[in-house]
């Protein structure tokens, strides 16, 4: 399968403020949780939420055919444990450059990048301070990026004996739903079928009803070109 060669034009970050593509950054880091406090013993989510402008997009662990990943490291207190970062499934940009076809794996609007984690059960301070690094690019409709990036976030929580959800608990919840499923090794074969990749095998994880369509989606770029 072939891959589209890009030419992308990279515009340094701090341009964008007097630059002719408008004042707004494209995209606008927070660190949030789903609950309102920390509690001892407990586990809760931490996420980096991304508000992405209008015509402009981010990309997933493995971009596509464009772009970078979106990489986030965390920072926790000392006795505090998290998982892996999830990253909710991204969409498809599908689009034609020099008459070939290229696939990329993006986000607009907003979206979340979520870790889980776990407060120990003898944390005595009164607050918990987390913070975030992350790498990432944004590309414009029409091919224009900014350069490799990145951008430190920070959040500081109340410790308490009891927590509400936030007022980012609702969209931390929806983008831990929609976060792509990891296929055991093995449970599926490809195929190609003239110009199709057929996949078939036994995926008892999902639990699907009825006729679904979905996409398979290699976390790895040099595994499969779409």
């Amino acid at each position: 399968l072939l891959s589209a060669a890009i030419l992308i034009l990279s515009v340094p970050l701090g341009l964008w403020a007097q630059g002719p593509f408008g004042g707004a950054k494209p995209i606008t880091f927070k660190l949030v949780a789903d609950r309102s406090a920390v509690v001892p013993g407990e586990t809760f989510h931490l996420a980096v939420r991304l508000d992405i402008q209008p015509k402009w997009h981010s990309y997933w662990v493995n971009p596509g055919d464009a772009g970078l990943p979106t990489v986030v490291e965390w920072t926790l207190p000392e006795g505090f444990t998290a998982g892996e970062t999830i990253y909710p499934a991204p969409h498809l940009l599908v689009d034609t450059v020099n008459g070939a076809r290229s696939v990329s794996h993006t986000y607009e609007g907003r979206t979340y990048h979520v870790v889980r984690v776990t407060a120990p059960p003898d944390f005595g301070e009164s607050s918990a301070g987390f913070s975030a690094k992350v790498d990432w690019q944004a590309c414009q409709d029409g091919g224009v990026c900014t350069m490799p990036s990145k951008a430190e976030v920070s959040l500081e929580m109340p410790v308490a004996a009891a927590a509400s959800g936030s007022a980012d608990a609702q969209g931390i919840s929806a983008a831990l739903a929609n976060s792509a499923v990891e296929l055991p090794r093995g449970s599926v074969t490809l195929a190609l079928e003239g110009e199709t990749i057929v996949a078939s095998g036994s995926i008892p994880e999902l639990s699907l009803s009825g006729e679904r369509k979905g996409h398979l989606l290699p976390a790895d770029g040099s595994i499969l070109d779409a």
